[in-house]
């Protein structure tokens, strides 16, 4: 239970508090627990799909959107901006 609750700490903003004694080696296998964190976000916004199922798509992809940042506060999206900026990037290797 504590590497689940790591995971979750450490993926989401959700206010967790362990208050076991952690020692190095938690971490890593906290890394088994990342795929059940990124289904419970993704049953998450899910939910939130459905629940405002009535609106356009547009809108409720706004929403998806802001709901997903405020679970996760960008970690995703900085990943991608990162390997967008990797892939597209007009100078040369060495100037990089």
């Amino acid at each position: 239970m504590k590497h689940l609750l790591i995971a979750l700490q450490f993926l989401t903003i959700l206010p967790i508090k362990i208050d076991q004694e952690l020692k190095k080696n938690d971490f890593g296998k906290a890394l088994l627990y990342f795929p059940l964190v990124g289904l419970f976000l993704g049953l998450a916004l899910a939910l939130v799909a459905f629940l405002f199922a009535f609106l356009p798509a547009l809108t409720r992809a706004a929403i998806l959107l802001i709901t997903s940042i405020a679970f996760t506060v960008c970690i995703h999206l900085d990943g991608f901006a990162d390997t967008c900026d990797g892939f597209y990037v007009t100078k040369s290797t060495e100037k990089v």
